[in-house]
């Protein structure tokens, strides 16, 4: 038996819930810096912490190295309440929160993993140490499968009439300069809670898994086109472009930027292309000019700051008054 509920949602308003839960978590830890009064840090449904009482031990953990998370979603979790009610749903809850609190297998380990908490509803957050040399797709399809076999195994005594299933996204907390700490984690929670619920078919999978791989690891290579002047033919300073990893569907600057437009990845990648562009350039400049692209879309985002620009350019040398 599977669980078919029509939420009555498409594909644009689930973005937009995303990104208004994003949004309004925000909103409340920046009160909660203000003085304003604390919200409840424990979720009356999971007996997890919530994301805004758990943040400052992320920022904290941050401050020590790199972090990674992991978005998990139940699928159809609408439909299943349909079925059994809110009570028996409230208790399945409780019994998934727990049993990923307990949860100690692979990188899910007591002395990798950071934490466990709730996003509302049937939305959950782990948060672990991570290494570049992670392998993304092969957490994700490992994860899957562990912790789905978990949670039934804490709800075997309902004696439900079909699994529950999850729907699971894997994100690095990319540093960012100029970005304060909670921002570029709200970032990492909405591409990760993107993913989670944007039920894509392989092929656009397979193009998710590796632009989370091209961003993690900074695959990205720049190149410096020579701008002239027409007047004297001499070289006024150099355009800095952005190439995916060649022989790769992102080798074309268009599929690269297209999808991390798609897959809400569009700041991260140009914050890291500005990275690159500044940090390659900066003892071949002398008194030329640096030409950086910026979309339109990144300079509305919320997590654009003013001035970061310029703090990724000072950070690696690269004098203010010479780039464009």
């Amino acid at each position: 038996m599977n669980f078919n509920y029509n939420t009555g949602i498409d594909g644009d308003g689930m973005v937009n819930m995303i990104n208004n839960i994003v949004k309004i978590n925000q909103k409340l830890f920046t009160a909660i810096r203000t003085g304003f009064p604390k919200p409840v840090i424990v979720d009356q449904f999971t007996g997890l912490p919530t994301l805004i009482s758990f943040m400052p031990h992320l920022i904290r953990a941050l401050a020590k190295g790199r972090v990674a998370l992991i978005y998990i979603d139940i699928e159809n979790f609408t439909g299943v309440e349909a079925l059994y009610g809110r009570n028996l749903c409230s208790q399945i809850l409780l019994n998934v929160g727990n049993a990923l609190k307990q949860l100690n297998t692979g990188i899910l380990n007591d002395n990798n993993k950071l934490g466990v908490c709730s996003m509302g509803g049937d939305d959950f957050l782990i948060f672990i140490k991570s290494s570049p040399q992670m392998d993304y797709e092969e957490v994700c399809l490992n994860l899957k499968e562990d912790i789905e076999n978990s949670i039934n195994q804490a709800n075997s005594h309902l004696e439900l009439n079909s699994k529950l299933c999850i729907h699971l996204e894997y994100a690095q907390v990319q540093e960012i300069p100029g970005c304060n700490p909670e921002s570029i984690i709200y970032s990492a929670i909405k591409r990760a809670s993107y993913g989670a619920k944007r039920f894509a078919n392989l092929e656009e999978q397979a193009h998710r898994y590796l632009l989370n791989q091209v961003l993690d690891d900074e695959m990205i290579n720049i190149v410096y086109q020579p701008i002239v002047s027409l007047r004297s033919g001499s070289i006024l300073g150099y355009e800095a472009l952005t190439r995916g990893p060649q022989k790769t569907y992102f080798e074309s600057p268009e599929n690269l930027f297209n999808a991390a437009e798609e897959f809400q990845c569009l700041f991260e990648l140009e914050s890291l292309s500005h990275k690159l562009a500044a940090q390659n350039a900066s003892s071949q400049l002398g008194d030329r000019y640096l030409f950086l692209n910026v979309n339109p879309l990144v300079l509305n985002a919320a997590n654009h700051k003013k001035g970061q620009t310029r703090a990724i350019l000072r950070e690696y040398g690269v004098d203010c008054s010479n780039y464009s």
